[in-house]
């Protein structure tokens, strides 16, 4: 699934897409659509953000870069850091902004910065080409979301995201493996897995609490030496960093619901058979 804001304005609805941003379903991130304008080829590279503003010197990164499908047309996005356009042609980047919008703001002394795209271009001039100042972005410290209203987020969606973010797409070769490694935990189970060991606890629990409930599942999905040690912990200063704009612990929690389904059920059972069985039924 892919929402776009082609607006140009930071601010992003709170409608359906926004919810599943919230609820860990999707990722929060900036589109980056370079175009080339001249009738001839030219190289880009470095696809990023440039930060600017009052009391910090300006400087760019090149956030984590995400991929989509063919499916998606002219907004389809790719990983490359080097690309070639033909004249009048476009590439889009799908850019993990808030990944280092904690470190930037912590250095930005008026407690906002300005967020500009950029990108290289090979063999045309040193300085990086921005986007336009009309389409600026403004971020001030504190800000975790786009979404309008600022709507809290389940700790789920923290903890998913950061371990996202950090879990291979796909499995290695087997062959690059060793023998004894079993299978490796992808993207696709993050969901899983971390909703699993989640509900095993009614309130946030300790880190490593957490990340060996982690472990145990992941050993019973055939990944015999998992490590979830840095993202658990990236995302507990995470949760520290939110702390006021989040729902309850285990709100959202497929697993953690389910189970308290079976328990009221087990109970009203329980009941009925006790009140069948009695002198006065």
């Amino acid at each position: 699934m892919l929402g776009t804001n082609h607006s140009g304005r930071m601010l992003l609805k709170n409608n359906h897409s926004a919810w599943n941003v919230t609820r860990g379903r999707a990722l929060e991130l900036a589109q980056l659509v370079v175009e080339n304008p001249g009738r001839s080829p030219v190289t880009i590279y470095s696809p990023g953000l440039s930060f600017s503003q009052h009391g910090i010197k300006k400087h760019s990164v090149v956030p984590q870069l995400f991929g989509t499908g063919d499916s998606f047309g002219p907004d389809k996005a790719v990983k490359d850091t080097v690309v070639r356009l033909e004249p009048y042609a476009r590439v889009t980047f799908l850019l993990d902004y808030w990944s280092v919008m904690p470190d930037v703001l912590k250095d930005a002394r008026g407690g906002s910065v300005v967020v500009r795209g950029h990108v290289g271009v090979a063999g045309r001039t040193k300085r990086p080409q921005r986007s336009s100042w009309r389409r600026r972005w403004r971020i001030d410290r504190g800000m975790y979301t786009a979404i309008e209203q600022s709507p809290p987020f389940t700790p789920f969606t923290v903890l998913w995201r950061e371990m996202y973010v950090r879990l291979p797409e796909k499995s290695e070769d087997e062959s690059r493996r060793h023998p004894n490694a079993g299978k490796q935990i992808t993207r696709g189970l993050a969901n899983h897995l971390l909703d699993s060991a989640m509900s095993r606890f009614d309130e946030r629990p300790e880190r490593d609490e957490l990340e060996g409930a982690l472990e145990e599942i992941a050993k019973e999905q055939r990944d015999r030496f998992p490590a979830f040690g840095f993202s658990v912990l990236a995302g507990y200063e995470a949760l520290d960093r939110m702390e006021g704009h989040l729902t309850e612990w285990t709100t959202g929690l497929f697993y953690h619901a389910r189970e308290k389904r079976r328990a009221r059920s087990k109970v009203e059972e329980e009941k009925d058979s006790t009140d069948g069985n009695s002198p006065m039924a």
